[in-house]
C-alpha cells in the first residue's frame, strides 16, 4: 500500500464517481493507476465484494454499505472499520481507526470512471488536489491526517472524524424542536468559516462547493469546513472542462452557474447564502426543479430576512 501521511491538512473528498464493473475486470492485473474497482455500494455490489473478497479485506455479504452498518473486523490498508457514515454514487465514509495511532478516523474510498485516460487523469487530479490542500493548516478546516492506494487500486483519504454534525443536521434538529438559530450564534459560526475560506483563499483554494452540508461542528461547536473536492487550485488544471458547472445549485454563485471563470468571490456568495439559511431556516433562492433554481439565482432577489424573524437588527 502507498500512502502519504502528512501532519495537518483539509479534507478532499466529494467528487467521487464510478467505474463500471467490466471495465474494472477487464482492468484488473494492470499497473497501479489502471486497477481502478467499482466500490459503489448501489450500484457495484457485485464488483465490490468480488474485489474485496480477492484482497483478504472481508467476508462474503459485507457489502452493500450503508450509513449505520457495522464493519467491525473489515480493513481498508490499515485502517480497522467500524460503521459506514455514509454511501452513495460519490463514494463511501466510514468511521474508523487508525491501530497504529490509536485514534478515529473518517475514511473515505473513492472509485474513477470514464476512459481509461480519463480515469488516469482523475486519478493524477486526485493526488495533486490532496496533496495541495495537505498544506492547509487551520483550526476551522477539516485535517488530512493520510491518503494513498491499496495494492487492489482503491484511492482513501483518512480525515479527521467530527462527531457533532453538520450545520445542515443542526438547523434540522433546530427547526423539529420549533425554534431559530440565535443571532449572535449564526454571526459566530459564520465568522469561523469565513476565517476558514480567508486561510484557503490565501494559499489560492477556491473551495467552490460551500454549503451547510459541508461545513461541520465539532462536539463543543466548533466550525471545520470540509470537503475540497472540487476546489479550484491556482496554477493547476481541474477535474471539470471550460464551460462546465460544479458545486450545488441553491449555494452557487451566477458566474459559477454559468460556467464562467471563478475567483474567491463565489465561496463568499455561497457563505452568504448559508447565512440567509442560518438566520431564516430555509434557503433565499428555491424550486422546484433544477431550471427553477438556477432561474430563481440569476433573476430574483430572497425575501428580506424580517419577513421570517422579527429579530433582526436595523441595518
Amino acid at each position: 500500500m502507498r500512502t502519504n501521511a502528512v501532519p495537518v491538512a483539509a479534507m478532499d473528498y466529494q467528487d467521487t464517481i464510478l467505474c463500471p464493473p467490466s471495465e474494472a475486470l477487464a482492468l484488473h492485473g494492470q499497473g497501479p493507476m489502471e486497477r481502478l474497482i467499482a466500490s459503489d455500494p448501489e450500484v457495484h455490489t457485485d464488483w465490490a465484494q468480488l474485489a474485496l473478497q480477492e484482497a483478504g479485506d472481508q467476508e462474503p455479504g459485507a457489502f452493500p454499505p450503508r450509513e449505520g452498518d457495522d464493519h467491525l473486523g473489515l480493513h481498508i490498508g490499515r485502517y480497522e472499520l467500524v460503521r459506514c457514515l455514509g454511501a452513495g454514487g460519490r463514494g463511501t465514509i466510514y468511521l474508523a481507526r487508525d491501530p497504529l495511532l490509536q485514534r478515529e478516523v473518517a475514511l473515505k474510498t473513492v472509485s474513477l470512471t470514464g476512459s481509461l485516460p480519463e480515469r488516469r487523469a482523475q486519478a493524477q487530479a486526485f493526488w495533486h488536489e490532496a496533496r495541495a490542500v495537505s498544506g492547509l493548516s487551520h483550526p476551522h478546516i477539516v485535517t488530512l491526517f493520510d491518503y494513498g492506494e491499496t495494492d487492489d487500486g482503491r484511492f482513501f483519504l483518512a480525515l479527521e472524524y467530527i462527531a457533532g454534525g453538520t450545520l445542515r443536521t443542526h438547523l434540522a434538529r433546530l427547526r423539529d424542536e420549533g425554534k431559530m438559530m440565535p443571532i449572535e450564534e449564526a454571526v459566530a459560526l459564520l465568522a469561523q468559516a469565513a476565517e476558514a475560506l480567508e486561510h484557503a483563499h490565501r494559499a489560492g483554494i477556491v473551495h467552490r462547493d460551500i454549503k451547510s452540508d459541508n461545513i461541520m461542528l465539532t462536539a463543543d461547536g466548533r466550525v471545520k469546513v470540509t470537503d475540497f473536492g472540487l476546489a479550484k487550485l491556482r496554477g493547476a488544471g481541474t477535474l471539470t472542462q471550460a464551460g462546465s458547472t460544479v458545486g450545488t445549485l441553491a449555494y452557487m454563485a451566477p458566474e459559477q452557474m454559468r460556467g464562467e471563470e471563478v475567483d474567491a468571490r463565489a465561496d463568499l456568495f455561497s457563505l452568504g447564502v448559508v447565512a440567509y439559511e442560518l438566520l431564516t431556516g430555509r434557503l433565499p433562492f428555491r424550486g422546484e426543479h433544477e431550471a427553477a433554481i438556477m432561474y430563481s439565482v440569476l433573476h430574483e432577489e430572497p425575501e428580506p430576512l424580517e419577513h421570517h424573524r422579527g429579530d433582526v437588527p436595523a441595518a
